[in-house]
């Protein structure tokens, strides 16, 4: 039963005879079938391979099975395969809460990124507005100036002409 737990191994079997399946024994039983009956063999053969099972794995595990139900320890083994079992359980379960955690984390360093990136275009926004209506005041006040200019050159202009006259 060591070889269970990686310790020596099972025996193989010095007879092969009986895994390997007869090689054109229909063909022979059959009389001598000409030509077409050999294919026909061999594609049964190619489809029964497909089934074909190895059963002595199954046979060696049945007789552990076997051998650990006698033993006295057996319950103790099983305990024990089970807590491995639990440990690792637990151990892709703590993975996988990492993982999650490190896409939330993730998730909130884009979505920071991201307020961010927009806050810097909102106030580059603000200040493109900011000049643009410093821009616009002194566009206004320099019409105003332009506009008072122009009256007063207006009103000199008449002041001239209208001072010629009355003298």
């Amino acid at each position: 039963m060591s070889w269970l737990w990686g310790g020596r191994k099972p025996p193989l079997p010095e007879n092969f005879s009986e895994f390997v399946p007869p090689s054109d024994g229909g063909a022979a039983a059959g009389g001598g079938s000409s030509g077409g009956g050999g294919g026909d063999d061999r594609k049964k053969s190619g489809a029964m391979e497909a089934y074909r099972f190895d059963s002595s794995s199954l046979e060696r595990a049945a007789e552990a099975a076997k051998s650990l139900e006698k033993s006295s320890n057996a319950k103790e083994c099983l305990e024990l395969s089970r807590q491995q079992e639990i440990t690792k359980q637990n151990e892709y379960l703590k993975q996988s809460k990492e993982l999650e955690v490190q896409a939330r984390q993730m998730e909130m360093q884009v979505e920071k990124a991201r307020s961010e990136e927009r806050m810097k275009q909102i106030r580059e926004q603000a200040n493109l507005d900011k000049q643009k209506v410093q821009y616009q005041d002194q566009l206004a006040r320099s019409r105003q100036v332009l506009l008072f200019l122009s009256y007063n050159w207006e009103l000199v202009v008449c002041t001239v002409m209208m001072g010629g006259r009355q003298e």
